[in-house]
Formats: structure tokens, sequence, C-alpha cells
């Protein structure tokens, strides 16, 4: 049994140990899972599939203050709603979505995991707006003043990538790397790249999504996981590991009731 994480709907100040200098001020954002039980009994299976909750930390004239509130993705709506989880999470299976037909949950058997929205992976901030990552196809916008949430990205519906790394590189000049992986469109690894708005008009962050090159996998059904990429001056770096994600399990896994972690293969004796 885990213990669900207090949550600060106000701002309170908090008694730390030592002292704090004066030249030290700002905010610090921090993300995590927060909530892992729920009344009926239900409990997820993984620390990771918890639900996705913000922190904000004001650093001010040696005092320290919290805000923290739970992200309001899709995913934490309905788990709030059935106390059940309707998207499969890393640990834990999905349960039909009750908002459903008969028919749609039937079919919704035959397709294969629909990726969370529940982002906590990682908080970056691009172009002075803040950013939840995961290492899914979805990526939440959120207020950096009340945490709420303010706009969600589907990459899927910019450019042929299914999922992408929560860890992207910003350039000194601005341009924004990132690696995402297809499978749909053929199993290959993408690097995406995000250049720097020329207008305060012109289009949105990730509507300025590009494939800047592609690498085939090496495997015919499976892909290397990866959970970040290197980014030098002149070279982008993958590593393609011998954790395997395999993409026949993926296809199958509405039908069989697999969680992401049930794809994951490891060859320790491949190199």
């Amino acid at each position: 049994m885990r213990q669900n994480i207090r949550i600060f709907h106000f701002i309170t100040e908090f008694l730390s140990k030592g002292s704090i200098p004066d030249w030290v001020e700002g905010h610090l954002f921090r993300a995590g899972p927060g909530k892992w039980d729920f009344e009926d009994g239900f409990t997820v299976n993984h620390f990771l599939d918890g639900s996705a909750l913000v922190y904000k930390f004001t650093i001010q004239k040696g005092q320290v203050s919290v805000k923290s509130k739970f992200l309001d993705s899709e995913a934490y709506r309905k788990l709030s709603q059935f106390n059940r989880l309707v998207y499969t999470e890393f640990g834990t299976r999905s349960y039909p979505d009750l908002c459903k037909n008969i028919f749609q949950r039937f079919f919704a058997h035959f397709l294969p995991i629909s990726f969370t929205d529940n982002t906590f992976a990682n908080i970056c901030m691009l172009e002075d707006e803040m950013y939840l990552f995961s290492e899914t196809n979805n990526i939440w916008k959120v207020n950096p003043e009340d945490l709420s949430c303010v706009e969600k990205t589907d990459i899927t519906n910019v450019v042929s990538v299914d999922a992408a790394t929560s860890h992207p590189h910003q350039t000194s000049n601005g341009t924004i790397y990132n690696l995402g992986s297809s499978v749909i469109t053929g199993l290959k690894y993408h690097v995406m790249k995000i250049s720097p708005s020329t207008s305060a008009e012109g289009p949105k962050t990730f509507e300025r999504v590009t494939i800047h090159s592609t690498i085939s996998s090496s495997y015919k059904t499976s892909l290397g996981y990866y959970h970040s990429f290197g980014l030098s001056e002149n070279y982008i770096l993958l590593v393609e590991q011998p954790l395997l994600i395999n993409t026949l399990k993926m296809a199958v896994s509405g039908i069989v009731g697999y969680c992401l972690r049930d794809l994951l293969e490891w060859y320790p004796k491949q190199k």
C-alpha cells in the first residue's frame, strides 16, 4: 500500500533547516507521480503509474513556499470518475471506458495500446512556455502561475512519430531537438527539429516540428528502448540498446491485456 502525497491547493510556507541566502530567488518546478490508491480499494501496480502531480516552489527572501496540483489530464479525469485506469500505464493495464457503448468497448480490445496523457517524466521551458513530457505522443502545456493545464499536443497529428522522449535538447540558438519513433509507418527512429520562431504571430512551438533525420530499427519486430539521447555541436547520439519494445505484443495488447512493462524484452547477449 502506497501513501498518496498531500496536495497543497494554496501556497504554503515551509520551515527549512539552516538559512537560504537572500540572493537566491525564483521558482522551481517539479513533477512526479502523486496518487496510487483510490477510494474503492483500487491500487495501481507500479510507482510510475501514479497520477501526475506538479509542484511549484517559490524561493524569496530566505523563505520557501510551495503549491501543488494534479495535472488535469484526460487520464486523471477518467481515473477520478471511474476509480479505474482507462489508459494503460507502465505497470497497470487499462479497463474499459464506461463512457463508451458496448460496441465501442468491444472493438477497443482489437486496437493497440492508446497512450496515456499522464505526463510527469520531465518539465521543460521551451520558448518561455512550460511543458510536461512523458515517453508517449502527448505533451501538456501548463500555466506556471497556477499550474493549470493550457493545451495538449499530440505529436502524431504533426509528424509521423508515435512516441518521443521526455528530454528534448535546446541549442544556444534556440533550435529544439527530440528523438521519436514510429511503428505504424515502419519501425524507425526519427530526430525531430523545431526551428526558432521568427515571428510572434507565427506557428506555435509544436506546429513547427519537422523530421530532421530518420534511422531504421536494427530489428524486424522491435524497437530499442531509449529514455533520452545525446547531442553535441556536430552530432546526435542514439544508443540502440538490447532492451527492446516488442511491437507484436503491442499490436495484440488490447486483446491480451498487456501493460507497457510487458512489451519490454531484455537481450543481454545482443551487441
